[in-house]
């Protein structure tokens, strides 16, 4: 029988409510996935086509039950990430609280993903579960019942966190009694098994992450027993055997985060799980990043994968060609002791202006400006305006640069000036005002990154190769250097060795933009999960770029997964509606998913903007066609 739009046999024990108004059930339930103490997960079709996990609650619930699982749809919507299970929607029905998750197809639970993997892949797995858990921590959302069941490792090697259903929250009311004991045994950290209420927080999330970091690295336990309360008890009071003892060839430096995790007292762990991840990588690959990360500076795209499709991304209007460099400060010539004087206004509103550059320009923009109302005449502030105005209003960066070489002609300023103006088209008029620059200091280490960026760009990548060679034997440190030579490698063919320098680069700065070219070369050379973890770590640096969650996408499209590309691109769009690339995207992902309606109306949104580089926008025409024939 049939209820509600509902198949009492896929529903057992529904019976709504007698006497009351049908009402409108927004998905297509196929089959049960599993069931819980107080829900059972479905299988299940929503209204725009995507295929959901719906979470809906028995129909035996309590009160306290009911309440339990709105307050998890208000903690989930909070949060955006990964390595986090999406929620899609959520609502009532029959009275009764539903949430639809994103379905994660073809899961594995941890435990299970951990049987086909090395030692170091299963750490690179936790570190992603880590990184999740530390967006919720930067949330205000502790989960407390983390475990490898509510881990959830896609087909393409992503791990999602699961399941915050017992999770608190500083902006949600708490809703278990103090002293309650809440969690599952063998995961819960002592304060939890003692019930002390007020030392539960992220560092009980931190010792249930050094458990599975522990399961991960031995294949056991920490604290096993025969039963709860032998559990419970060695938790409390027992020190866990050394897990090199059991395996003698785990790295020390990784027993060792993962001890530290496991302290008893909450304040000798790692604070959260951000500082437990970073831990983590450093331990697998050197020092963990340092603070203090540059804003994100967009780089060259060097997207190339199967489809063919990937490099028209390049010539996109929302692609910005510059890749991450290091701007230095003007030099100017310090003035003789008698010439000195008393630190003006002006010039301490410069050397504040220079200081925030990169960490807040408009007040550097504004700052820069007033020096110049009290001095016009200044070359430092008239370089600092077109550095600033460079990659946003290239034209304004262009005047800006001239003021300056007419004041006082320097290297940084005709470099200045000719990326500008390479950024406006006119590339050799561009490299002849770097060629100055190399003239006035042939050592100049940011001339010849710009000028391999331009050389890059218009394909003559041998030449591009010996330039940041050069700049690399007066810089052998900078970050930009390295990066750009990994784009020139990968557009020669030479993958691995891509892969090496762009790796330097992110030992020097762990900039998203960096992550993120190694992700695409990593992916092109099919190390797919390697591709995704540097991803997911781009986009915790940076999670409000739609440029990062595009790119996620498409490397999910090349991951055939397809479910998770849409919602890649759903977050896109929801950052920057504008993104006329992720409609084209998204609708290659719904077409792979078998949803050709909506595939066909993303692929005429992207024509109908009228952007998007030719390939994209001929491969969209042709997709049409293939639609429409088949909807006939």
């Amino acid at each position: 029988m049939t209820r509600h739009g509902l198949d009492s046999s896929v529903f057992p024990g529904f019976q709504g409510q007698p006497g009351q108004p049908q009402e409108h059930f927004p998905f297509r339930v196929i089959r049960q996935l599993g069931e819980g103490g107080m829900a059972r997960v479905y299988l299940a079709q929503d209204e725009a086509g995507r295929m959901v996990a719906l979470k809906l609650l028995h129909n035996h619930a309590s009160r306290t039950q009911a309440e339990r699982l709105v307050r998890e749809g208000r903690l989930v919507a909070t949060l955006s990430h990964p390595n986090v299970v999406g929620l899609i929607s959520s609502g009532t029905f029959g009275g009764r609280p539903y949430l639809a998750y994103e379905l994660v197809k073809d899961a594995k639970e941890l435990d299970e993903a951990f049987e086909d993997r090395t030692l170091i892949e299963r750490v690179e797995l936790l570190t992603e579960v880590a990184r999740g858990v530390a967006h919720a921590h930067a949330k205000g959302v502790v989960h407390r019942d983390l475990k490898p069941a509510n881990i959830l490792v896609d087909k393409g090697g992503r791990a999602r966190v699961a399941d915050f259903g017992i999770g608190l929250s500083d902006d949600l009311e708490k809703m278990t009694k103090t002293g309650a004991l809440i969690g599952t045994p063998h995961w819960m950290a002592p304060e939890q098994i003692r019930g002390e209420r007020d030392l539960q927080g992220a560092c009980s999330d931190v010792w249930a992450l050094g458990v599975m970091l522990y399961e991960a690295l031995t294949g056991v336990l920490p604290f096993e027993g025969d039963s709860l309360v032998q559990v419970s008890a060695g938790i409390v009071h027992e020190s866990p055997p050394s897990p090199r003892a059991i395996h003698p060839e785990i790295p020390p430096r990784i027993e060792a985060v993962c001890l530290r995790a496991l302290q008893k007292d909450p304040a000798a762990r790692f604070p959260t799980a951000l500082e437990f991840a970073d831990a983590l990588s450093g331990a697998l690959s050197g020092p963990p990043p340092r603070s203090g990360r540059r804003l994100l500076r967009l780089g060259v795209l060097l997207f190339v994968i199967p489809i063919g499709l990937w490099g028209a991304w390049l010539a996109l209007p929302n692609s910005d060609p510059i890749a991450p460099v290091e701007t230095p400060a003007p030099s100017v010539a310090a003035p003789s002791p008698s010439e000195r004087a008393p630190l003006t206004t002006p010039a301490k509103d410069l050397e504040a202006a220079l200081g925030l550059e990169e960490s807040d320009p408009d007040r550097a923009r504004a700052l820069a400006k007033r020096v110049l109302q009290g001095d016009p005449r200044s070359a430092a502030a008239w370089l600092l305006l077109g550095n600033l105005d460079l990659q946003t209003a290239p034209e304004e960066a262009i005047r800006s640069y001239r003021r300056s070489i007419e004041l006082a002609p320097s290297a940084e300023a005709y470099v200045g000036l000719g990326f500008a103006t390479h950024r406006m088209g006119k590339s050799l008029e561009g490299l002849k005002e770097i060629a100055k620059a190399i003239e006035i200091d042939p050592r100049c280490a940011l001339a010849h990154r710009r000028l391999a960026l331009i050389q890059y760009e218009r394909e003559h990548n041998e030449r591009a190769l010996s330039s940041v060679n050069f700049a690399l034997t007066i810089e052998p440190k900078s970050p930009g250097a390295w990066n750009t030579k990994g784009l020139v490698l990968k557009e020669l063919g030479k993958l691995a060795e891509a892969e090496e320098s762009l790796r330097k680069s992110i030992e020097l700065d762990r900039d998203p933009s960096i992550l993120r070219n190694l992700a695409v070369v990593r992916a092109a050379r099919s190390d797919l999960r390697g591709a995704l973890r540097n991803m997911s770590e781009a986009i915790e640096l940076e999670p409000d770029s739609a440029e990062l969650w595009i790119a996620l996408g498409i490397i999910q499209i090349n991951a055939k997964d397809n479910e998770a590309a849409i919602h890649a691109l759903d977050r896109a769009l929801r950052l920057d509606p504008s993104a006329s690339e992720a409609y084209f995207y998204r609708g290659l992902a719904r077409s792979r998913a078998k949803l050709p309606a909506a595939a066909l109306e993303d692929f005429e949104e992207f024509l109908q903007r009228g952007e998007g580089a030719g390939p994209l926008r001929k491969e969209a025409r042709k997709r049409i066609g293939q639609l429409r024939g088949e909807r006939r």
